[in-house]
């Protein structure tokens, strides 16, 4: 496999092909295609199917009182996006 890419950008590419370890340059932004989006939903429905009971990650109410002043997105919600979401 050939590792094909188009500079979009100073610094910017998007790629149709991977690159080895030693292609990449500290700084450069590659885009993939199709793109994808987390969103409250899919936040919400991941950390309930996991379980976890905290409402830090889906209670807004609650939230708003954190440190962080809004929900958080669950750690394993975007690992799960990129490695499953054409699986499931």
């Amino acid at each position: 496999m050939v590792a094909t890419m188009q500079e979009i950008a100073p610094g910017r590419y998007r790629e149709s092909f991977g690159r080895y370890y030693e292609d990449f340059t500290i700084g450069d932004i590659y885009e993939h295609r199709p793109g994808r989006t987390v969103t409250e939903n899919d936040n919400i429905w991941f950390t309930l199917l996991t379980m976890n009971t905290h409402p830090l990650h889906f209670d807004n109410a609650y939230a708003e009182k954190s440190e962080f002043g809004k929900a958080l997105v669950n750690s394993w919600t975007p690992r799960k996006t990129l490695a499953f979401d054409g699986w499931i």
